[in-house]
């Protein structure tokens, strides 16, 4: 998402958030929440709530079909399948939010997709 939409973006867990970057979220923050549909969904949508309280936009990748899900994915009855269905809604809303910013998601610009190790 930062190379192909160029904006900043970090990744942080459910605690995380919670012990620290949660005092970030104000009107002008979103958050991208992945809910994992097992024994952390609790926790997870409880940071997600807590970024809303403070005026944030925190939309849902989920299968809950609930209001809150902004990218919705089918269930697929085991919580392991899960990151597999959200990664492809993940990566389909970056590729859109990209071309949408006027970026090419398949050439970034500056960054070469392939990288040479000595």
């Amino acid at each position: 998402m930062k190379e192909t939409c160029r904006i900043h973006a970090e990744v942080f867990s459910s605690a995380e958030v919670l012990h620290g970057p949660v005092v970030l979220a104000d009107r002008k923050f979103a958050a991208l929440v992945f809910d994992p549909a097992d024994a952390s969904t609790q926790s997870v949508t409880a940071a997600a709530q807590a970024m809303r309280d403070k005026g944030a936009t925190a939309l849902t990748i989920s299968a809950d079909g609930k209001e809150t899900t902004a990218l919705p994915v089918p269930g697929v009855g085991h919580p392991l399948l899960m990151p597999l269905v959200q990664i492809i809604a993940f990566y389909r809303f970056t590729e859109t939010l990209a071309r949408h910013l006027g970026e090419n998601a398949d050439a970034p610009a500056g960054l070469n997709k392939v990288t040479e190790t000595i």
